[in-house]
């Protein structure tokens, strides 16, 4: 099996759980996922099967959408309604005007402090396990992109955007920093990741699989995700040497519109059979590449 399952996680749910399910059905061709939701979350979740687990760091790339809903005049450890809440007193009502251009002023690239109860690791650690202890967690700010913030609903204390930023962009924070800037505190309610790069909500599959067969039946070819790659057919022949883990050589039709560094091969069928890189040109201009990654020739 080869291929990626857009996956419509359900709450209350971890990323992990929704990959024990698939894992089961499956078994024992690997499964993985990239870009973790929070239990509390629901939707896009890009779940790889077989070798398609060595694409997920070309997953990791593509930009998020996210729906989050927020609630003004509360704070809490976990930064949403999951942790040890606190009501901040006498917490001000901002006007509609003041959330919307506080909301306009996180577009762009900034800097984000990440929560401390999240997945990233502190000496080999999860941030969350030790926030979990009682001790104190420190990690540095990341520099993230906001693509698009827009101010959905507003009817106080509750407030909702819609969000289109870079990996790595934590909503629940974004929400915590729009609560400091308004000096009223804000925790996240509701979250839903409505699109990673071109692959929606709506076209995800529920997780309602029964066998094998409907994962199958589910499972879309990497590339109609992977929409920020370069591709380039390659042929027969050529196919045999990449699965012997040999170089090519490219034509003048082949390499004279390569643009970057790295090149997914395709069969006739838009199969992918190998990720190439270049290994050299030679004196009368014809280009090699060697495979750095080979799936089933």
């Amino acid at each position: 099996m080869f291929g990626f399952l857009g996956i419509n996680k359900p709450p209350a749910m971890t990323s992990r759980s929704v990959v024990n399910v698939v894992q089961r059905l499956v078994k024992p061709h690997k499964v993985g996922h990239a870009g973790t939701l929070d239990p509390l979350a629901t939707g896009v979740l890009i779940v790889a099967v077989g070798k398609a687990t060595r694409l997920m760091q070309h997953v990791h790339t593509l930009p998020k959408t996210y729906r989050g809903t927020f609630q003004l005049g509360m704070r809490s450890d976990t930064e949403d309604i999951e942790g040890e809440i606190q009501t901040v007193e006498k917490a001000r009502q901002p006007s509609r005007d003041e959330l919307q251009a506080v909301v306009d002023d996180f577009q762009g690239t900034q800097s984000q402090q990440p929560p401390a109860f999240s997945a990233l690791k502190i000496k080999g650690q999860r941030a969350y396990s030790i926030a979990r202890q009682g001790k104190a967690v420190k990690l540095d700010p990341r520099e993230i992109t906001i693509h698009r913030i827009e101010l959905k609903e507003y009817n106080f204390p509750f407030f909702t955007v819609d969000v289109q930023c870079s990996t790595g962009t934590y909503i629940r924070s974004l929400g915590r920093d729009i609560g400091d800037r308004l000096e009223c505190g804000a925790i996240m309610t509701e979250l839903e990741r409505t699109a990673i790069g071109s692959l929606t909500v709506e076209q995800c599959s529920e997780l309602d699989f029964v066998d094998r067969q409907s994962v199958q039946q589910a499972s879309r070819n990497p590339l109609e995700l992977l929409d920020n790659v370069e591709t380039m057919a390659v042929t027969t022949a050529q196919i045999g040497e990449l699965g012997f883990g040999r170089e090519i050589e490219l034509d003048a039709q082949q390499h004279g519109r390569l643009e970057s560094h790295e090149v997914f091969a395709v069969n006739a069928q838009g199969r992918l059979v190998a990720i190439l890189s270049p290994a050299k040109t030679d004196a009368v201009g014809m280009m090699r590449m060697r495979p750095i990654r080979v799936f089933d020739c």
